[in-house]
């Protein structure tokens, strides 16, 4: 019996290679979307969980209460861990760590290697965390001073056939050091929030000197792992009331600690990642489109099957005569759908590997495809497969089972027989799906346009940066570099417009004193107006021959000044805060953060003021003519190579910073777009199938119009007609699903286009024209061909 279910599947694949192709290519392209989509997923939300006591180990998160509302954190103090293990019930065992940052590795002190990422942790790391190591005993690699855990890639270009384990590398992050390798892990798994290359003994560091008792410093990642039942919130705030003893009555009611599984702390709102890592949004978004991709595909199968039901209603009808049950029918039709789902994830699998490198450098990944050892996955697959396959086929399986023998034998027309309905509005769906995906793509495009476009309110033109953390001799290098006759101007500085780090909140307002403004802080020099043609709206800017501006004097910015309650720029001239801060300026509001945000406060602060509360520079930020940029770069790294003492040069363009901000973004439009026309490409195919069907029905009738007189466009609306407008009531459909999505994603933006009736125009001119592109082939075909050819038989 199953090899005759076989041998008929195989005969009516071969009957209809045309409709065949279109099913196999829609729902190879659907599969293909799908594993690709689940690839990545699966991956994000593995994240931490290879820890072998995952269920134990907790991330300790803080909210803090700043300008009147609470803001969660990553950063704690150094105490928190040991406290919590020394205080807490069940708290058994911490890790005190540094946040990964990017490091500099040297085997002898010189020609430093860039590229790596180092943490510096409490002794306890190896043993809490399931990191395995090659050389080197868990316990002991990070309890002295001045010791480091290195990788095996770190081993093998370092020490290359030798053991590390007594050697000395030189390793430069947050200042350049000497430390003994005492341990080498395996090469690590990417899925993990404490992605690092070196891993050094905290001990000894200045800043754990400095901070090891101290509750008001947080500069910290805490680890804890607990033990024992109960609730984590029973946990949690059993360790605040703790912690609140060692806070003070003043931090304790603006202080609140929260602990966070590991495994879920990556797609927590704690952390804050680039691209699409770390999101659960863009895992919804892309788990939807994949699942929309299959199900357009799958409707193509559906709407073939039911469509050519009149073509197998006599086979059906005669095998029910000689014996057929409707079990055996229902089973041999599920079965053509089965085999078409297994066969289209064959055609899948090998697009997946052709097109997984692409995927991984778009979304800055390491998934691979190997069943074999992923078995798991390739089950789920399968199982995903079979499940899909079935569904699909069960409607048309129930419905060419069910045909009645004397009906199908009179040769009764298919619209008698049904499907009909089903059809239409599977064809609506499926335009339905294409035209919100169309108009989420336009949407996105020119939100893009629109925020690559705006006045930022400084001139990100010609203008580049170049880091000083590691310059001794700073004031040498810029005076050096202002001396090009191509530098317009040069601004030493903390902080330029997508990298500003350091913001504080404090009750700046003298008449309200319980009341914090938190704001960002820009320290920089006389230059950096000119260099960031920044438009001042009242008083001035620092000048480095008045001696009171070397005496706490400020700028600020339009935000601020209407933060602190005056009303116009030039009220606020004069004005002294409540740190003695006198302002001197107010410039005019500029777009320092992406545009999802609003602008806020800003104080600028001279560093050469000795009694400056704020940070001093990082960055040396140069304005140059146009087009002569062939000539400076040369002359920059020739002086940085004479004052850096070997340090690599690196530099970075101001407008290249700004546009990184909107990098996931652009790659959104990108990822819409892709999708757009893969779900156009499906539903084209079938509405492709589905005309071809139709003017294969009407081949008698369209013979006799010919012969009567009926032109060739006559008979193409015919034929035409009845699918555009199902496209047009797919479009109809679509608008309202796709501006609320739209406006979904666009209230993230505190600057954002509005959608407009045109957006709609357009995707809608669009569907109408690939639609009647699509069926036109077909219909012109038919309405072309020799009647003769048509009439003969009759």
């Amino acid at each position: 019996m199953i090899k005759n279910y076989i041998k008929i599947t195989l005969r009516n694949f071969k009957a209809n290679k045309f409709y065949s192709l279109i099913n196999v290519f829609g729902m190879s392209i659907g599969f293909t979307s799908f594993i690709l989509i689940l690839l990545f997923v699966t991956d994000e939300m593995s994240y931490d969980s290879f820890h072998k006591d995952k269920d134990q180990i907790y991330f300790v998160g803080v909210e803090r209460k700043f300008g009147g509302e609470f803001k969660k954190s990553i950063i704690t103090q150094y105490p928190v861990g040991k406290t919590a293990v020394e205080e807490v019930v069940n708290a058994t065992m911490y890790a005190t760590i540094t946040p990964p940052n990017p490091a500099r590795i040297s085997k002898d002190g010189i020609d430093f290697t860039s590229g790596f990422t180092a943490i510096s942790s409490s002794p306890d790391f190896f043993s809490m965390f399931s990191f395995p190591l090659k050389l080197g005993d868990k316990k002991d690699v990070l309890q002295e001073p001045g010791t480091v855990v290195i990788s095996s890639k770190i081993a093998e270009q370092f020490f290359p056939g030798e053991n590390p384990i007594g050697k000395t590398l030189t390793i430069d992050r947050y200042g350049i050091s000497e430390y003994t390798v005492t341990g080498v892990t395996e090469n690590l798994r990417k899925n993990t929030y404490l992605d690092f290359d070196v891993v050094f003994s905290i001990q000894g560091l200045s800043s754990t000197r400095s901070n090891s008792n101290s509750w008001g410093a947080s500069m910290y990642n805490t680890f804890i792992k607990l033990e024992g039942e109960g609730p984590i919130d029973d946990h949690q705030e059993i360790a605040n009331q703790v912690f609140d003893t060692h806070l003070g009555e003043a931090r304790a009611p603006n202080t609140n600690y929260l602990f966070v599984p590991i495994t879920e702390l990556y797609l927590s709102d704690l952390i804050t990642t680039d691209g699409f890592k770390g999101n659960f949004t863009y895992i919804y978004i892309f788990s939807s489109i994949a699942l929309f991709i299959l199900i357009l595909a799958n409707i193509n199968y559906i709407n073939l099957s039911t469509a050519k039901g009149m073509q197998r209603a006599k086979e059906v009808g005669v095998r029910k005569v000689l014996g057929a049950k409707k079990s055996q029918l229902i089973k041999q039709f599920l079965g053509e759908s089965l085999f078409l789902s297994i066969l289209s994830l064959g055609f899948a699998l090998l697009l997946c590997e052709l097109f997984l490198p692409g995927f991984n450098q778009f979304f800055d990944k390491s998934l691979n495809l190997s069943l074999i050892e992923n078995y798991q996955f390739l089950i789920l697959l399968l199982l995903i497969t079979l499940g899909i396959g079935a569904l699909t086929g069960l409607y048309p399986a129930l419905f060419l089972s069910g045909f009645k023998t004397a009906t199908v034998l009179k040769g009764y027309s298919s619209n008698k027989i049904g499907g009909i309905n089903l059809r239409k509005t599977l064809v609506v769906f499926q335009f339905g799906i294409s035209t919100v995906l169309m108009v989420c793509t336009i949407v996105v495009l020119s939100q893009m346009d629109f925020l690559l476009t705006k006045d930022l309110g400084f001139n990100k033109e010609n203008a580049l940066y170049i880091p000083l953390d590691q310059v001794s001799d700073k004031n040498a290098l810029e005076s050096t570099i202002r001396n090009h006759p191509s530098v317009l101007s040069a601004s030493y500085t903390n902080g330029i417009p997508g990298r500003f780090y350091f913001s504080m909140s404090d009750e700046f307002d003298p008449q309200r004193p319980e009341e914090q403004i938190s704001t960002h802080v820009i320290s920089t020099d006389e230059e950096f107006d000119k260099t960031m043609e920044l438009e001042i709206v009242a008083g001035r800017y620092f000048d480095e021959n008045r001696s009171d501006d070397l005496q706490d004097a400020i700028v600020i910015n339009e935000a601020m000044q209407r933060r602190m309650g005056w009303l116009n720029a030039n009220e606020a001239i004069g004005q002294t805060l409540s740190n003695e801060n006198k302002i001197i300026g107010v410039v005019k509001d500029f777009h320092f953060q992406t545009l999802r945000a609003d602008i806020t406060p800003v104080i600028i602060s001279s560093i050469r003021t000795p009694s400056s509360t704020f940070s001093g520079g990082e960055l040396l930020l140069i304005r140059y003519e146009k087009n002569q940029l062939e000539t400076l770069l040369p002359y920059l790294q020739g002086t940085w190579e004479g004052l850096s003492s070997g340090l690599p040069f690196d530099y970075g363009f101001l407008d290249d910073q700004m546009d990184q901000l909107y990098e996931t973004d652009k790659k959104l439009g990108t990822i819409f777009s892709l999708f757009a026309g893969i779900g156009i490409l499906i539903s084209c195919m079938g509405l492709l199938g589905l005309t071809a069907f139709a003017a294969q029905l009407r081949t008698r009738e369209i013979g006799i119009r010919k012969v009567l007189g009926a032109s060739v466009s006559s008979i193409l609306t015919l034929l035409s007609f009845d699918f555009l407008k199902l496209v047009f009531i797919g479009f109809v459909v679509a608008i309202p699903f796709s501006w609320y999505v739209m406006n979904k994603w666009l209230s993230d933006f505190a600057y954002r286009i509005e959608i407009g009736f045109g957006v709609f125009l357009i995707a809608g001119i669009a569907a109408f024209l690939i639609s009647t592109t699509t069926t036109s082939w077909q219909s012109i075909k038919a309405a072309t061909a020799n009647p003769v050819e048509s009439l003969k038989n009759e």
